[in-house]
């Protein structure tokens, strides 16, 4: 039943993700060419926007991951990196596609032995903007990960354990956000929904992470002094 849900689940989701990254980058470089309308608030690298102004948001994160597998028991620190672009459908929603590295780290106490998985993540999250000043976000949505590396460790010795690991898993995430002006920090959950087994070994295990990040705006100043208007 497992390997029958994964056949169902694991092509249109990957499908759905890559779909709308194309999407949300047609729309962004079409409102580009129409770009510097209405108000901005520093979202955008040059006062451009899509519609009636709304601004892009471009901005980069960087930070440290609390992770585990589920069974495991474990939770250790690894690391987590990605470029994001939001794009703007009203005042108060985007959608923010998002190209990530995440190094996952967990440890089996029991068993005595580290695991370290490696991946490369595509988020397409939903983006509510809940302030006034569209500082605070909050975000949900899917994202799939490809593993690059995998390896556990045991009595110090580092074993390769890539080719036991599934290569795709598929994730649900959720956080916060908060950035009002250059800088600001997110705050993010993923509960994965792949087992990451991938040969039936009578257990199933399934990534948690919560991540903490600094976000980097470049273009924020530069944007923010040189509002326009049509009005």
């Amino acid at each position: 039943m497992q390997g029958r849900s994964g056949v169902i689940l694991k092509a249109p989701m990957k499908q759905f993700i890559i779909s709308g990254i194309l999407v949300a980058l047609l729309f962004n470089a079409d409102a580009q060419r129409g770009g510097g309308r209405g108000e901005t608030d520093g979202f955008s690298f040059s006062g451009g926007g899509v519609g009636n102004g709304i601004p892009t948001l471009f901005a980069f994160s960087l930070g440290g991951n609390y992770s585990t597998v589920s069974g495991m028991g474990g939770w250790q620190t690894g690391v987590r990196g990605s470029f994001m672009m939001g794009v703007p459908i009203s005042q108060g929603f985007s959608i923010r596609p998002e190209i990530a590295l995440s190094f996952l780290n967990t440890s089996n106490t029991a068993a005595g032995y580290n695991l370290g998985l490696n991946y490369f993540e595509l988020p397409l999250l939903a983006s509510f903007n809940i302030s006034h000043a569209r500082h605070f976000h909050l975000l949900i949505g899917p994202e799939v990960g490809f593993l690059f590396s995998a390896n556990s460790t045991a009595a110090g010795v580092k074993t390769d354990i890539t080719q036991a690991v599934k290569q795709e898993v598929f994730s649900l995430a959720a956080g916060a956000e908060y950035i009002p002006n250059s800088f600001g920090v997110s705050l993010r959950y993923q509960h994965g929904l792949t087992d990451i087994n991938k040969d039936n070994a009578g257990y199933s295990g399934y990534t948690r992470s919560l991540s903490l990040s600094l976000v980097f705006r470049p273009g924020y100043k530069r944007s923010f002094t040189h509002p326009t208007s049509t009005k």
